[in-house]
This record gives structure tokens, sequence and C-alpha cells, in this order.
């Protein structure tokens, strides 16, 4: 795998996981941000598996996919949290 495609493929986990944890900071519940969070992160592991078959990973593909599903949820919930938290304080800008 070229250093540029790993490049790129980061790049697409990380945004894609920001942008899921804003989407998933709307939801109702933390747990229902977790759970959306979590969801994220198998999608993009599922991703990432089915366009690592077509690149040498030189056996690395499962670490490659666990890594991707941890770091995304991680991210996206981290988001989540951050939007819930600008979003409580617009709301109440005294608390």
């Amino acid at each position: 795998m070229s250093y540029d495609s790993f490049f790129m493929a980061l790049a697409f986990v990380v945004l894609t996981a920001i942008a899921g944890g804003w989407a998933a900071s709307r939801a109702s519940t933390i747990r229902a941000s977790l759970t959306a969070c979590l969801l994220l992160g198998a999608v993009l592991a599922a991703i990432i598996l089915f366009l690592a078959q077509s690149v040498q990973t030189d056996g690395f593909i499962g670490l490659i996919v666990i890594a991707t599903f941890m770091f995304s949820s991680v991210i996206a919930f981290s988001a989540s949290l951050v939007m819930r938290r600008v979003r409580d304080r617009r709301h109440h800008p005294h608390a």
C-alpha cells in the first residue's frame, strides 16, 4: 500500500468520523449517540476491509480494520460529545 493511498484513506476515515459525530450529537440521548458512533465505526471498517482487498497490506488487513473501527468510533464519539456541549451552552449560556 502506498503512503499516498494510506494517507487518503486515513483522511477519509477522520473526516467521516467527525461528520458522523456531528450527526450523532443530534440523537436524543448519549447512549443513542454512542450507538450511532459504533455503527459508523463498523461501516467504515467494512468499507476499509472491502477497499483493502485490492491492495497489498502485507498481512496487516485485520489490524487495519480493527484500528479503523476503534479510531473512527473514538473520534466520532468525541466529536459528538463536544457538539452536545456546544449546543447545550448555546441554549443555556449561564449554566
